[in-house]
């Protein structure tokens, strides 16, 4: 692989419309001044800022309507948040959703058309427990249907007039490849940025101190989803259960202000063991 694959194989074309008077509009102008938009949107997202989960979207064990705990219950309730898909699209839940963890055991991943999810046969749960994925990603769906102008005699013909935002929830059996690739890709980054402090730092091998060193340009997205939590199955005297959520399969994007906020005790707490390094009792 080059240094140039990563952004030629997702490259997209950067072309709006240009507008003038007298000019015949049709519905391809209009289509592509809004996927000229969309796409500065999603790169930017995507390469300036990363992808995962920003706020919310934690997830909890569902609440029978009586308010107790079932231990037989294998559904789980996804809170309101927000998150980046791999590509750069918004999602954004509004309302808790509920979804039913046990249901994955009878549908195993599948290709899917943005990227493939290997099909894993689920291990037999009476020999030990198994850990699913819950994941989202960013969907449309046709709104506001309206009558075609020129229906005719068809009374019933209607077009969709708008495309809403919305989301889809599953239960996944294995982490998408984009959340392996991309801890992969995150730490080399981390490796050349420690070598980097390393060489600048004194008594480094720099002399004098160089240029900060350059990000490569993310790993092209191979698939939409973004992993929330990990959920373990177990079998107790023949009913399933949910055993424990485990929320280190999520991926985390802070957003600015979140590092803001931790920017100044970071750099105290520095601050401080630099001080103690410092101390004559730690020279002695």
């Amino acid at each position: 692989m080059t240094c140039c694959d990563d952004m030629t194989e997702c490259k997209s074309v950067r072309e709006r419309a240009r507008y003038f008077q007298g000019q015949l509009l049709g519905i391809a102008d209009l289509v592509a001044e809004q996927e000229y938009w969309l796409e500065r949107m999603r790169s930017h997202n995507r390469i300036a800022h990363g992808w995962g989960v920003i706020c919310g979207l934690s997830v909890e064990l569902a609440r029978d309507p009586d308010e107790t705990n079932d231990p037989a219950n294998t559904t789980v309730t996804v809170c309101p948040g927000y998150a980046l898909s791999p590509q750069g699209e918004e999602i954004l839940l509004e309302e808790c959703a509920t979804i039913d963890v046990a249901t994955a055991l009878e549908t195993p991943d599948s290709f899917d058309d943005d990227g493939p999810l290997k099909s894993v046969m689920t291990t037999n749960i009476n020999e030990r427990p198994v850990t699913l994925f819950v994941a989202v990603r960013y969907t449309e769906r046709l709104a506001r249907p309206v009558p075609m102008p020129d229906r005719g005699v068809d009374e019933s013909a209607f077009e969709f007039s708008r495309i809403r935002s919305s989301y889809e929830l599953k239960i996944l059996h294995v982490l998408p490849q984009s959340h392996t690739q991309s801890a992969a890709a995150q730490l080399a980054w981390q490796s050349t940025w420690k070598q980097w402090v390393a060489a600048n730092s004194l008594g480094g091998a720099n002399r004098e101190p160089r240029g900060l060193p350059v990000p490569p340009c993310p790993p092209r997205p191979v698939d939409s989803w973004v992993v929330l939590a990990g959920v373990r199955l177990v079998k107790v005297d023949k009913a399933l259960r949910i055993d424990a959520i485990d929320f280190a399969p999520r991926r985390v994007l802070w957003p600015a202000w979140a590092v803001q906020s931790v920017a100044p005790v970071c750099t105290e707490n520095l601050i401080r063991v630099d001080e103690a390094m410092e101390s004559p009792k730690l020279a002695e």
